[in-house]
């Protein structure tokens, strides 16, 4: 029996190998589709928007609710404000839980 070539074992490592990611790659869809929300849970988004108060000649007299939210269009974000860069972790955490001790966060320096 002849000894195979250096092409022929190169060949079946690739396949091998092409193999086992292709695997890896099943594996891992397996795992993360079942997690993912549902199709209409993203389409059927609803903020939480706070309760607002006016009064019965139009002023704003208070806001109830967890979240303050101003919702704008993508076109009346200043272009200045689309170019920064993302903050740093602890700058994000301190804004999304002010109120909180405790965080994830890494400490800042």
């Amino acid at each position: 029996m002849a000894k195979p070539t250096l092409f022929k074992r190169l060949m079946l490592w690739f396949f091998i190998s092409l193999a086992a990611i292709g695997a890896l790659v099943a594996l891992t869809i397996a795992l993360v589709i079942p997690s993912l929300p549902s199709l209409e849970s993203l389409t059927e988004y609803r903020p939480k928007l706070p309760l607002r108060v006016y009064s019965s000649d139009g002023f704003l007299m208070a806001e109830f609710g967890e979240e303050r939210r101003a919702f704008i269009k993508i076109q009346n974000v200043p272009k200045k404000i689309n170019k920064l860069p993302p903050p740093p972790p602890d700058v994000i955490c301190q804004l999304s839980r002010p109120s909180l001790s405790l965080c994830m966060c890494p400490d800042p320096v």
